[in-house]
């Protein structure tokens, strides 16, 4: 069972749909998600297949995908863990 199981489930229930990848285990047994560009290429594949989306991310790298989806109304909402480090976006947002 993943950490965020029961997160997950209540999710899936209020009829969010979740987008998961394998992470890549690193060297010294780390894991590495490194999504960014993924997010971004599935966010524009899906474009006409929602409504709104809610991005949560732990730093600026979407600057350009926020941009564009609050400009043609489909960002619900930006959430973000650390304030430095999303700063563009959160400007943005």
């Amino acid at each position: 069972m993943w950490k965020n199981q029961a997160l997950y489930t209540n999710l899936q229930k209020d009829g969010f749909i979740l987008v998961f990848k394998p992470a890549l285990k690193l060297p010294d047994g780390r894991a590495k998600g490194n999504v960014d560009a993924e997010l971004v290429l599935h966010t524009m594949i899906e474009y006409p297949n929602y409504d709104k989306v809610i991005i949560i991310t732990g730093d600026g790298d979407f600057y350009c995908l926020v941009e564009y989806l609050l400009k043609t109304g489909k960002l619900f909402n930006l959430k973000y863990k650390n304030r430095k480090e999303v700063d563009t976006c959160k400007h943005t947002a």
